[in-house]
């Protein structure tokens, strides 16, 4: 606003100057001085100057308007709300701190629109109907955030204990939730032997069961959050989060465990299936010994070292280890046999008279 009323003033002197330009062409001696297309410039650049500074005031007044409006619809949108559920109660709480936060600058922004208004007023600078309307809703919202603000308290404390039940019932639900989920999981995932067929359909199933999970440690998540809340202010906020612990939180974090070795456990049987199969499919003479022994010293190291890391995967998975470990180990056989008879010495006894004797 300072600069507005300082270029202003300015534009106000300049004027001033310029009305002493003679308004018709002087003429000195036998020289001409065409002083009146240079006043005509003179005077249309103020002019053109104000103008612009114009529309940068309604420009400035619209968009602090648009940002603060959006700032407390969104705000009184949310504490208007009754708290009969987690997530209103925990928005809530947050919100009202957001607004503790940010009041200075919802101050400032307000002051802004304001003072720009009441210029608008004084230099008759026109504003648009749309800018207008929009001023006047976000009055009536800074006017009824600070009663908006109290109601939304009293409310809280009102169904404080009713939340604290919600929650512990929620999360009981959830635990009973998560175990029926890591039975099936199991049962599907872990000891489902026919799955071995096609490993990579089951891992496409894994990666789309990994949206349950998350959609399970939001709820969590959301549970931890409310405690945290609840308890904030209490000077034994420590000792009763450690009372109050979530069952749900620990089933939550053990299945995401689960489901993180299970995949990499179908990320090596894939492995494994792919490398047996260009074992068996491969022209014999074209087989690369070396890289299929390296594919077996690579499951077999994940079995023994990597795959025992989680020990309920481990223990769970055995029907499913059990049968690639035979297929491994029947192809180690096969392997070595192969090194032998790829030998060049064998090549020249035995192949020449294996071919000569089937007339190849």
């Amino acid at each position: 606003m300072g600069f507005y009323n300082e270029t202003f003033e300015k534009i106000q002197y300049f004027n001033s100057i310029i009305a002493r330009v003679p308004s018709s062409n002087t003429r000195l001696g036998t020289i001409l001085l065409e002083t009146m297309t240079i006043k005509k410039l003179l005077t249309e650049m103020p002019q053109a100057i104000m103008n612009s500074i114009r529309d940068n005031v309604t420009s400035t007044m619209d968009n602090e308007t648009r940002l603060l409006k959006e700032d407390l619809s969104k705000t009184s949108e949310i504490l208007e709300q009754t708290p009969t559920s987690l997530n209103v109660y925990v928005e809530q709480v947050n919100t009202l701190k957001f607004v503790k936060q940010k009041q200075k600058d919802f101050d400032s922004k307000y002051d802004i629109i304001h003072r720009l208004k009441k210029q608008c007023l004084e230099d008759n600078i026109k504003v648009a109907p749309a800018i207008e309307m929009s001023i006047h809703h976000v009055q009536s919202l800074y006017k009824n955030l600070p009663k908006l603000c109290m109601k939304a308290r009293e409310g809280l404390d009102k169904n404080k204990e009713s939340m604290e039940k919600i929650m512990k019932g929620s999360s009981a639900a959830l635990s009973k939730k998560i175990k029926a989920f890591e039975k099936k999981y199991v049962d599907n995932y872990l000891q489902e032997e026919s799955r071995l067929e096609d490993c990579s359909v089951t891992l496409e199933e894994l990666f789309k069961r990994s949206t349950a999970i998350h959609e399970i440690k939001s709820k969590v998540m959301l549970y931890k959050e409310f405690l945290k809340l609840l308890y904030e202010d209490d000077p034994k906020a420590e000792e009763k989060l450690e009372q109050n612990k979530l069952s749900c939180a620990e089933d939550c974090d053990f299945l995401q465990e689960v489901h993180k070795h299970t995949i990499r456990l179908w990320q090596n049987l894939l492995f494994w299936k792919k490398r047996k199969r260009m074992c068996y499919e491969t022209p014999f003479l074209k087989l690369d010994l070396s890289m299929i022994q390296r594919s077996i010293t690579k499951i077999m190291s994940y079995f023994e070292d990597k795959l025992p890391a989680n020990k309920f995967v481990a223990e769970k998975c055995v029907p499913l280890t059990r049968q690639i470990q035979k297929q491994v180990k029947e192809t180690s056989i096969i392997v070595d046999f192969a090194k032998e008879l790829h030998k060049e010495s064998l090549q020249r006894r035995h192949w020449v008279q294996f071919f000569t004797l089937i007339k190849a």
